[in-house]
C-alpha cells in the first residue's frame, strides 16, 4: 500500500487465483505431463490407480493430498490408450488398482467404472506422431464422450507408452507430435505420457516440453514385487511452489491399495498444514487454497485450526 492507494503487485497477490488442479500437485487442466521409469517397474498399475482415484475424486495416498479438486457435480473421465498390455492384463489391472479406489455405492461406482476406457491397441503399429494421424486420436477421444456418462468429454488421456505411441523415437518425434497435443489441450483435457527411460531422465530437450514430470525408482530393481518401495520424484513442476511437493516419498502396494512408506508423519494433518501455509505465504487466497485442496473454505478453517492446535502454532 502506498498511502490509500493498492499497487498493482499486491492487488494481483490478493486476488491470485487457484491452479486449475485435475490432480493436486502433479496434474493442472490443459497440461501435458510425463511419468518415466524403468522397464517392469509397476508404472503402469500406478498409473491405472491414478486414474482411479481421478474418476472416483480420492486421494491416492491418506498419507499425502494429492487431492482432486472437485468441478462441481461432474464426475471425471479418463481414456487410457495402452499400447502394451492384453485385454486378459487389462481387466486383471483394473480389478487389482482401479476397483478398490472405486466409491461404494452401486450407482457411483458403476459410473466412474464406465468413466475410466481403456482402449486395447496393443499390436497397433500406427505412428501417432504423424500429422496424418492425429485425427485418430481425436477420433477416440469424441467416441468416449459417449461412453461411460453420456456426452461427457474426456478430462485425462493417458498415453501408455510414447515409444509405442510415435512408432519411432526419433530426434523430432516429439516435434510432430506436439500438434496432436495441442489439439487435445484446446479440448480443456489433460495428457499424461508414460514413457520407458533411463535413469538420467531422458533428452533435456525432451523433457522441456511437459509442465509436470514423475519419476518412479527403485534401488531394489525392476522386478521386485509391488509390495517393496518404490520412489516417486515429482522432478518439475511449472504450476505452484511448494516444497514438500517436491520431496521424493517412497510408496508400497499393500493391501490393495497405495500407501506411502516413508517419510513417515505424524498423521496427514501435518503435511496437510505445511503445504496450505505455504500457499499462504504465496499469498493465495482462503478460497482459492480451498479449491486447490478439494475442500470447502469451513473444512479448510476447521482443519487448520486442528492443525495449529496440535502442533502448538500461533494463529
Amino acid at each position: 500500500m502506498e498511502g490509500n492507494v493498492m499497487t498493482t503487485e499486491k492487488f494481483e497477490a490478493v486476488h491470485r487465483d487457484a491452479i486449475p488442479y485435475l490432480l493436486r500437485p502433479v496434474l493442472s487442466k490443459g497440461d501435458v505431463c510425463l511419468l518415466h521409469a524403468s522397464h517392469g517397474l509397476g508404472k503402469t498399475a500406478f498409473v491405472y490407480s491414478l486414474c482411479a482415484s481421478v474418476v472416483a475424486g480420492k486421494r491416492l495416498f491418506q498419507e499425502k493430498w494429492w487431492t482432486i479438486p472437485p468441478d462441481g457435480n461432474r464426475a471425471r473421465k479418463v481414456l487410457y490408450l495402452d499400447f502394451e498390455s492384453s485385454r486378459d492384463r487389462i481387466d486383471n489391472r483394473r480389478k487389482t488398482f482401479v476397483t478398490p479406489f472405486l466409491p461404494s455405492a452401486p450407482e457411483e461406482r458403476t459410473l466412474c467404472q464406465g468413466n475410466f476406457i481403456v482402449k486395447d491397441l496393443v499390436g497397433d503399429t500406427t505412428n501417432y506422431s504423424l500429422e496424418a494421424n492425429h485425427q485418430k486420436i481425436m477420433d477416440m477421444l469424441e467416441d468416449a464422450k459417449e461412453q461411460g456418462n453420456p456426452g461427457q468429454p474426456v478430462d485425462l488421456v493417458v498415453f501408455d507408452t510414447y515409444t509405442r505411441l510415435v512408432g519411432n523415437e526419433d530426434a523430432i518425434a516429439w516435434e510432430r507430435l506436439r500438434p496432436l497435443m495441442d489439439k487435445i489441450r484446446a479440448t480443456g483435457a489433460s495428457a499424461l505420457i508414460v514413457h520407458h527411460a533411463n535413469s538420467d531422465g531422458g533428452r533435456r530437450a525432451f523433457m522441456d516440453n511437459f509442465a509436470a514430470i514423475v519419476r518412479l525408482s527403485r534401488s531394489g530393481g525392476a522386478s521386485t514385487p509391488l509390495d517393496e518401495p518404490i520412489t516417486v520424484e515429482i522432478q518439475k513442476l511449472r504450476n505452484g511452489n511448494v516444497s514438500i511437493d517436491h520431496e521424493p516419498f517412497q510408496i508400497r502396494f499393500v493391501e490393495h491399495k497405495w500407501t506411502v512408506h516413508e517419510p513417515k508423519r505424524q498423521d496427514a494433518l501435518e503435511e496437510f498444514g505445511l503445504i496450505v501455509r505455504s500457499y499462504q505465504q504465496d499469498d493465495y487466497p482462503r478460497d482459492a487454497i480451498a479449491q486447490m485442496m478439494g475442500m470447502s473454505k469451513t473444512i479448510l478453517h476447521d482443519k487448520m485450526k486442528e492443525y495449529k492446535a496440535k502442533y502448538n502454532l500461533d494463529a
